[in-house]
């Protein structure tokens, strides 16, 4: 049976890939990766093929595809198959470009940390969720909850790692 390797983006769990994980189960052994507070994309992929035998397919959300474009760089021929989803491939911005990513994201960390981590996710939805879909309460509430669910230092871990992320274009 094929395993399939689902990976969460920024701060997100296992709640991000429920319904494809359900759907998947019938055909594919699944596990959804979790980063933890490792503070790299590098220590997160290392994470995955050290807890993952065998071959594998991976799919990636957002932070997660970064993460499955570093499984395939460091074991390629473990991959079965590799699905990238709204993810990018480009370093960190240089100059102004890159301060003000970096100057935003420290500005939702210090939300996180002075406020808490429910008080960053409902500013950060906000961008982050399909306009027209910002009505669906349930929505809105469950990517608030699974983001308080995780903490400040968590979310810092995470920052650093995407604003070292590598050049992934090639």
């Amino acid at each position: 049976m094929t395993t399939v390797v689902l990976i969460p983006g920024l701060v997100c769990d296992a709640a991000v890939w429920r319904h494809a994980a359900e759907a998947l189960r019938a055909d594919c052994a699944v596990r959804i990766a979790h980063h933890g507070d490792l503070d790299s994309l590098g220590a997160m992929a290392q994470r995955i093929l050290d807890e993952t035998p065998g071959p594998f397919a991976v799919a990636g959300h957002s932070m997660g595809g970064r993460v499955a474009l570093e499984i395939l760089r460091r074991a390629p021929g473990r991959l079965t198959g590799i699905a990238l989803l709204d993810t990018g491939t480009s370093p960190l911005a240089a100059g102004e470009a890159g301060a003000t990513e970096a100057a935003g994201r420290h500005e939702l960390l210090d939300v996180a940390r002075t406020q808490g981590m429910a008080a960053m996710a409902a500013r950060w939805v906000q961008g982050m969720v399909w306009k027209p879909r910002l009505a669906d309460t349930a929505l809105v509430d469950a990517v608030i909850a699974m983001f308080a669910r995780s903490s400040a230092n968590v979310f810092a871990a995470q920052i650093r790692a995407l604003l070292a992320r590598p050049d992934a274009s090639a």
